[in-house]
């Protein structure tokens, strides 16, 4: 698709709907790992289900859909619940299973970087989620690549942020890869994000780390959270 500058004015953000979820699902595997997730894995049930499933099925009325003349060009997912992770793992059970299965009984074995994404979803990735912290809602967003570089991001991360203070959230996070795979933590260095804790990720053969990057409602200037911030240290 020719290359273009994304506008807000042409996007249409609204409440999800169960029938937006297959082309929510392609853009994510589309985009996964920095558009390389055909490298790493090949199952893209598998990976959709664990980047989304614990959002859509889990607080589908927190989640977002951007479309453009019809299309389907981005989302933003959202969970307010202070039991986000213990209630995805619930919601991602049945997904063990079949990745287990599919793993046992080789559906992996032509393909040596699926079974090592497999091998590190089953065994490590668990233990490489970073503290996050308490009483924080939770958010992830991504963009078809035609729609990046512009401020549509900045507009899902301020629409999510206004909805999470409505229902009197005063922090706010997000997971993502940092290293060679994932969004550069410059982006959002951008919109006042700091890094919260990290850990060593351990699916790349290059280094890189999960990270919590947190923003928090600044008492002092309550609508500075939905400006781009100038002082935020993501490094």
């Amino acid at each position: 698709m020719p290359k273009r500058s994304p506008s807000i004015e042409r996007v249409e953000i609204r409440p999800y709907r169960p029938e937006d979820r297959p082309a929510i699902a392609e853009i994510c595997v589309s985009t996964g790992l920095q558009g390389r997730l055909d490298e790493f894995f090949c199952d893209q049930e598998i990976f959709a289900a664990i980047w989304l499933d614990p959002f859509l099925k889990g607080s589908p009325e927190e989640c977002l859909t951007v479309e453009e003349d019809g299309r389907i060009v981005g989302y933003l997912v959202a969970s307010m619940d202070d039991r986000f992770y213990q209630r995805a793992a619930a919601i991602l059970w049945p997904y063990v299973f079949r990745l287990t299965w599919r793993f046992a009984t080789g559906r992996y074995n032509a393909h040596a970087q699926s079974l090592r994404f497999a091998w590190w979803a089953l065994l490590r990735a668990w233990r490489e989620i970073p503290r996050t912290p308490k009483g924080s809602a939770c958010f992830h967003f991504n963009l078809a690549p035609e729609m990046r570089g512009g401020q549509l991001g900045h507009e899902l991360t301020r629409r999510f942020i206004e909805r999470a203070r409505a229902l009197g959230r005063r922090s706010w996070h997000t997971l993502v890869f940092s290293g060679e795979i994932g969004r550069p933590r410059r982006f959002w260095q951008t919109m006042g994000f700091q890094v919260y804790s990290s850990r060593t990720c351990t699916l790349f053969e290059s280094q890189s780390e999960v990270i919590c990057v947190v923003k928090e409602l600044d008492e002092g200037n309550p609508t500075a959270i939905l400006k781009p911030g100038r002082r935020g240290s993501v490094a």
